[in-house]
Order: C-alpha cells, then sequence, then structure tokens
C-alpha cells in the first residue's frame, strides 16, 4: 500500500491510501480510522450497481452498522436541492455527529457529501472512496467541499478534511472511455503546472492510458496525488501557490455553467480552458510557440478531436464545440466575474510559462479572452 500523508495543521493529519483491491478489506481499514459504527454511504446509480452491496456487506462482516443513499448522477444535481434531499435523509435515518459518511463516487458525489458533512450538525466524520480516475487524481485530495449555483460553479463551499481517502486503482478498469480521458486531463494539469518529467511520462504513455494499463493508471495515481498534496500543504486554505492548480479551470468552469452543468464533462470544459487559457499566454508573449504546439498535441488528442480527421470527429467537436461557437461573450465575461479566484474586481487566471511553471495573472481583460476564443474557432474551423 502506497500512503501519503496530509498534514494541515500541527493536530490535523489524514492518510490517502492507494492500493489496488483496498475495498475487499476496507471494514479492517475502516476500524483502525473511526471509532463509531455507524456509516451512511452516499452514491450514485451505476456506482451503487457496482460496489454498493459488496461494500455494505464487507462493512457488515467488520461489525458496522452501514446504510447506503444514492442521488442521481452528474453535475446538475451537485446542488442545494440534493443537499436538502440528503439532510433530510441523514434525519430520518436519524444520524448524528458520530456517524461517518462514506463519498463513494466521482467528483460530484465527493464534493456533494464532503459538503453534507461540513454542514450537518456543523461536521460529521468524512470518508473518500473516489472511484473515477478525475477523483483519484485531483478532487478528493486537498478538501475543497462545494454545490455549484447555476451562475457559478463551486461557489457555494468550504474546507472540510476527510478523516481519510481509500483510493483502489482497480475500480478504473469499469470506467467508460470519457471518464479515463477526463481523468487524464486532470493528471496533465498537475504536470504541466509543477513536473515536465510527469508530462512526458503521460504524453510517452497516453495510448497504454487510455486502454487502461492497470500498473500505468497506478502510477498515474500516485503521482498525480504526491504533486497536488505537495501544493496543497503548503496552501491548505487556497490564499496563494494553491490557486496554481486551478489552470484551465477559470475558462473551463465558465464553460460549463454556460452549458448548465449538462452534455459538457467537467475533463473536456478543463481541456477546452487550458487550450484557450494557453493561448491568452501565448497572446501574451508569455510562453513559446512550441509548449503551445505540445498542449494543443496532447488535449484535443483526449477530446477525440483531429484538425487532420474532421470528417471522422465531427459529430463529438460538434458536441464539443457546441458551447463555444456561438458564444456569448458578454454572457460568458459576467460569468468570469463570478469566479473565486477574483480579487476586487481583479479578473484572475492562471496562464502557463512552461512545463513546470505557471503564474497567477490578476489582470485579465475582456478583449484577450475573446481574441483567443475567435483564434481558436478559427483553428478549428467553426466561424
Amino acid at each position: 500500500m502506497k500512503e501519503i500523508t496530509v498534514k494541515i495543521t500541527e493536530d490535523k493529519e489524514y492518510k490517502i491510501c492507494i492500493e489496488k483491491g483496498i475495498l475487499n478489506n476496507l471494514g479492517e481499514h475502516l476500524s483502525k480510522t473511526i471509532e463509531n459504527k455507524r456509516i451512511i454511504i452516499i452514491t450514485n446509480p451505476l456506482v451503487n450497481s457496482l460496489y454498493g452491496a459488496k461494500l455494505l456487506s464487507v462493512l457488515r462482516k467488520d461489525g458496522f452498522n452501514s446504510d447506503l443513499i444514492q442521488v442521481s448522477d452528474g453535475e446538475k444535481y451537485k446542488s442545494l436541492p440534493i443537499t436538502k434531499y440528503l439532510y433530510d435523509e441523514l434525519l430520518k435515518r436519524k444520524a448524528d455527529r458520530a456517524t461517518t459518511l462514506i463519498a463513494l463516487g466521482g467528483g460530484v458525489i465527493g464534493d456533494l457529501t464532503g459538503f453534507v458533512a461540513s454542514t450537518y450538525m456543523r461536521g460529521l466524520p468524512l470518508v473518500h472512496i473516489p472511484t473515477t480516475l478525475l477523483a483519484q487524481v485531483d478532487s478528493s485530495i486537498g478538501g475543497k467541499v462545494a454545490v455549484d449555483h447555476p451562475l457559478a460553479k463551486n461557489i457555494i463551499g468550504s474546507f472540510y478534511q476527510p478523516k481519510v481517502v481509500y483510493t483502489d486503482p482497480e475500480v478504473l478498469q469499469t470506467l467508460s472511455d470519457k471518464d479515463i480521458k477526463n481523468g487524464i486531463v486532470e493528471a496533465i494539469k498537475i504536470a504541466v503546472i509543477k513536473s515536465p518529467a510527469f508530462f512526458n511520462r503521460l504524453e510517452k504513455n497516453i495510448e497504454q492510458l487510455l486502454k487502461k494499463h492497470k500498473d500505468l493508471l497506478c502510477e498515474v495515481v500516485i503521482e498525480a496525488v504526491s504533486l497536488k498534496v505537495d501544493i496543497v500543504l503548503k496552501d491548505p486554505w487556497e490564499r496563494g501557490l494553491r490557486k496554481m492548480l486551478n489552470f484551465g479551470h477559470s475558462i473551463g468552469h465558465a464553460l460549463e455553467v454556460e452549458a448548465g452543468y449538462q452534455d459538457l464533462s467537467h475533463g473536456e470544459a478543463v481541456a477546452l480552458g487550458m487550450l484557450i487559457e494557453t493561448k491568452i499566454a501565448r497572446n501574451r508573449e508569455m510562453c513559446s510557440g512550441d509548449f503551445e504546439e505540445q498542449i494543443k498535441h496532447i488535449l484535443p488528442f483526449l477530446l477525440s478531436l483531429s484538425p487532420f480527421s474532421r470528417e471522422q470527429t465531427s459529430r463529438k467537436q460538434e458536441s464539443i464545440f457546441k458551447y463555444t461557437k456561438n458564444i456569448d461573450y458578454n454572457q460568458f465575461w459576467e460569468t468570469l466575474t463570478l469566479d473565486k479566484k477574483n480579487y476586487q474586481g481583479r479578473i484572475t487566471f492562471i496562464l502557463p510559462e512552461a512545463l513546470g511553471k505557471v503564474s497567477l495573472i490578476d489582470n485579465i481583460k475582456k478583449e484577450e479572452v475573446i481574441k483567443a476564443f475567435e483564434e481558436f474557432k478559427k483553428e478549428w474551423e467553426l466561424c
């Protein structure tokens, strides 16, 4: 087992435990972490069908009084109405402050369950079991929990650390190709921010990762988690350095809002965000043309897009570019003004300079965002 310790303060730390097959003996591990035997699992229908009954059985075998609540799948359900539904269900089950919530699922389930755990009775013990690559390499790490608002993504939230994160790379074998790609996008993001060597390994092994090579996926999870934890520990409350982890997310989150949290996945939105934000950096002469070409090579590939085979990918392109082709720039800019990184009215992006180096830029102008979008659309023949 690979254990990575996240020590937020002197008296507050938790472990990220990464091991193939760890779900098979989860009860044994949990017994060493939480004192109370009352557990409620929160998950979605697909994950429930794959792992719900198995996990309940494993926990009950080890003496846990476990229950399960199912919520619908999708970003649009990471909302206040669903939060209220979960509060209602916890009250019906008489959950108290000693009841542990387990988030069993991807980023939506992790964010939603974490937010509920942080607010119900002013805080319940929380355990993450991320089941998507994106959640394993990114969203389950660092204690950011939130729900969306129709006008802004993740705008209602808090910092709330779990008791432990149990990551089982074996579960990634059940993921769709799209979910694997979404996770690789987030791995590429952390590589661009912090590790040229990791970026090169991802680039070299992209085909094998898309084929869900077990050992490679496990290595990617461990490396991505280690890199993110290193940043989180230096700035746990996102007051400065940790904001660098938002490369691609300013544009990406705004696109998700424009899409109504439907059709466009988080990974797809962030990939588009990295492409457009890199173009802004290039226009500012912050990065080289060669660097932009590296980003333009690997990300469209993950989106199943290719400027050299447009006929084969036209349907996919139409889906991905639906919210960029006829974008209302005034509305889009208004959405950008609600981003959490902004300060005193200054629009803030994370822009890349080279592999392993990004900068926080707090004087982004509407005109340069529009210019980058128009250049992007021209390159992909969207106008």
